[in-house]
């Protein structure tokens, strides 16, 4: 049975709502209920002949008004529901000493009201704010971490691109040796530029995928196979791999269903934890395998796992795991497991790290199914 470390962060909770979606969806809609609150209020202030002070309650359809269509529809629903205080009143039989006392408490209510509006209206602008100051410290952060992991892949993008440009060289060498001594036949030198043309498209290909590794853009989330996916971040980080001497074992799920993904972004996921499982076998002597391994999950997800054969995750370690700038390694800046845990939660996955019960830990994140 799958233990899973009790550090696993769980998904951000949705944002309890007493609104309803349909209310909160359309203005007009919360403009309708705000106005039907207020002939409620003013109704049963009337029916209690005032034994109760039921004012208060007209604050219910200002709030609504102010929260989900703006300040001066509050302003008009304030008004609104001072004017019903003041007709209720007066059909109630309410009594005053002096009849200006009426129009003193209705202009109290409605500066009460206003200010209220107003006030609920800042608060909001400032949670907005907030909210924008949130999203772009993340984005900014996210942006951190593609460079750091893009430095860090200089010399595997090196390695990689030095092949299909050492093989241009060769064929056109190979041309230039068959033009000079006079024995080129056209279809051979036709192979053979055919060749060097594969090898060109190669190298700019890799090129490519890096250009938009790091670019800024906007979530491109779309049917996604996941197998593929792999298999094409897994020849991008073999070199990585071989240079440590680190075995890469990738079992994929058959029939697995399309995931709903930005396939720049799990890639992003992908290499994180590749290269995390890679350095964290560095120092181990013996058996260095890497496995990868995809399968379906319930509830329409996909699930895929990195594991190492590393030293593990330290205890003191373990509440911390994917927290922002906290790192295990002498020089590492503590980035790559959150922005891992940030993309795989804005996708509506999960991600959480097993402990294995020899040695080394493995990874899993979920992604929904398309």
């Amino acid at each position: 049975m799958e233990h899973r470390l009790s550090f696993r962060p769980a998904l951000r909770p949705k944002r309890f709502s007493l609104i309803p979606n349909a209310v909160a969806a359309s203005p007009a809609a919360a403009l309708s209920t705000s106005l039907a609150l207020v002939v409620l209020v003013a109704w049963v202030d009337l029916l209690t002949g005032y034994e109760f002070t039921l004012s208060i309650l007209y604050l219910v359809p200002v709030f609504l008004t102010t929260w989900l269509v703006g300040t001066p529809a509050a302003l008009g629903i304030a008004l609104t529901a001072t004017l019903a205080w003041f007709f209720t009143d007066e059909l109630a039989g309410h009594e005053y000493s002096h009849a200006f006392y009426r129009y003193w408490e209705a202009g109290i209510k409605l500066a009460i009201f206003a200010i209220f509006a107003a006030l609920l209206s800042r608060l909001k602008a400032a949670l907005a704010r907030s909210d924008e100051r949130l999203q772009q410290q993340r984005e900014r952060l996210e942006a951190t971490a593609k460079l750091v992991a893009v430095g860090e892949m200089a010399s595997m993008l090196a390695h990689q691109i030095n092949q299909p440009l050492s093989a241009v060289v060769n064929y056109n060498k190979s041309c230039l040796r068959r033009l000079r001594s006079g024995q080129a036949e056209p279809e051979q030198l036709a192979e053979i530029m055919e060749q060097a043309s594969r090898e060109a498209a190669r190298a700019s290909a890799i090129i490519h995928r890096v250009r938009e590794f790091v670019r800024k853009r906007e979530p491109d989330r779309r049917p996604t196979e996941m197998n593929s996916l792999v298999e094409q971040t897994l020849s991008f980080m073999q070199a990585e791999a071989a240079k440590y001497n680190v075995a890469v074992k990738f079992e994929p799920a058959a029939g697995l269903p399309l995931a709903d993904a930005d396939r720049i972004m799990i890639e992003q996921v992908i290499v994180n934890l590749i290269k995390n499982a890679i350095e964290a076998m560095k120092e181990v002597g013996g058996n260095r395998e890497l496995r990868i391994a995809t399968a379906p999950q319930e509830g329409r997800f996909v699930r895929v796992s990195v594991g190492d054969r590393g030293r593990g995750i330290p205890a003191d370690a373990a509440e911390q795991l994917f927290e922002p700038f906290f790192t295990t390694k002498p020089e590492g800046m503590g980035l790559g497991l959150s922005v891992c845990r940030s993309i795989v939660e804005f996708h509506g996955g999960e991600i959480w790290a097993t402990p294995e019960p020899d040695r080394g830990v493995t990874f899993s994140f979920t992604l929904p199914a398309a």
